[in-house]
């Protein structure tokens, strides 16, 4: 399945390409112009009503979107990659991130920068994390944590989806290059 791009959908993200490093996000118009055209749905699982296409086809619609805004192809590929780790989590947790859309935004940083601590009811997160692409366009974050106890594991992280509204957001991305792709840092205090 190739996923093409219009002339129309380049020339927009081209054109709001100035208006993401001004607003230090991707413009909200290429956002949604992407999702219409189903930029952010490539690696989400089918049974979601994501594409599930390759790593071909994700990789041939990031030439295509970053030559038009480089934020909007970067704040893609981290977002896209995300589905895709979400694809492989339990059911349950997919019916949850994916169930009322597959084409969304999944910012956050897999880097094990916060701590997770074992609670009976689950994970609790203590940290913060840098360098969150897209943060400001998404309702779920993925996120890695050192984690205080995985017995059957030799790495000691692990990744968690986070709803955003359960993570404060830090406004950090005051930088000089990609500026749009709003890379801001995200802060838990026993979440």
């Amino acid at each position: 399945m190739a996923l093409a791009m219009t002339d129309q959908l380049r020339e927009l993200l081209r054109r709001n390409a100035g208006v993401s490093e001004e607003m230090r996000m991707v413009a909200p118009d290429s956002v949604e112009a992407m999702r219409s055209a189903g930029l952010w749905a490539i690696l989400t699982p089918a049974a979601w009503g994501g594409s599930e296409a390759g790593l071909r086809e994700q990789v041939d619609s990031l030439f295509e979107v970053a030559a038009a805004d480089s934020a909007a192809g970067w704040v893609q590929m981290v977002s896209n990659a995300h589905a895709w780790v979400v694809g492989n989590f339990p059911e349950e947790c997919q019916r949850e991130v994916f169930g009322e859309s597959a084409n969304i935004v999944i910012p956050g940083t897999l880097a094990a920068q916060g701590q997770a601590t074992r609670r009976p009811e689950g994970w609790e997160l203590t940290g913060r994390w840098q360098f969150a692409s897209g943060v400001d366009h998404g309702d779920w974050l993925l996120i890695g944590a050192i984690a205080d106890e995985l017995p059957e594991s030799d790495f000691p992280g692990l990744h968690l989806i986070v709803a955003k509204s359960d993570i404060d957001v830090d406004d950090t991305w005051h930088t000089l290059g990609l500026r749009g792709s709003g890379s801001k840092d995200l802060v838990a205090d026993a979440v």
